[in-house]
């Protein structure tokens, strides 16, 4: 089954009844301090399915679909320092004062398309981007492996 939480809901706790096929309802309460993530299951011993040759009932496997707020729905400083000292604190950039950077702005995207090269290098763990210049190191954009020797 599919659940719809809030980003409050998953940080802060919740409880929820829910209606199984069968008509029957049950509620669920999940601890506040155990975030849920997005797209992560959990799951209800004896609650699922019926199985007809044991009469007994297989497990319900719960989605998580973490609903996060607006843009800007966070009004004003005081709310966002409120906020930021309940969470844990940011990972601070490391920047070496001699170092040279560039700034760069993200702006918001729709995943790459499905069979492009660009989805399949993210997919494989390569999260950069190579240009048509890239020689690729003569592997055709692949990464370079060692195989082992038959014997």
């Amino acid at each position: 089954m599919n659940l719809k939480i809030n980003l409050s809901e998953s940080l802060c706790g919740f409880q929820h009844i829910v209606t199984l096929l069968d008509g029957h309802n049950i509620r669920i309460n999940h601890p506040p301090g155990k975030p849920i993530v997005p797209k992560s299951y959990r799951c209800i011993k004896g609650q699922g399915m019926p199985n007809r040759h044991t009469h007994s009932y297989g497990d319900l496997f719960i989605y998580f679909d973490v609903e996060f707020p607006e843009d800007n729905f966070i009004k004003n400083e005081s709310q966002l320092k409120q906020l930021e000292a309940s969470l844990p604190p940011k990972r601070l950039a490391r920047l070496n004062s001699t170092e040279k950077y560039e700034e760069a702005q993200m702006i918001v995207s729709e995943p790459p398309p499905k069979n492009s090269q660009q989805q399949q290098r993210f997919e494989n763990g390569h999260h950069y981007h190579r240009t048509e210049h890239d020689d690729g190191g003569g592997t055709n954009g692949h990464p370079q492996t060692v195989q082992c020797e038959t014997q």
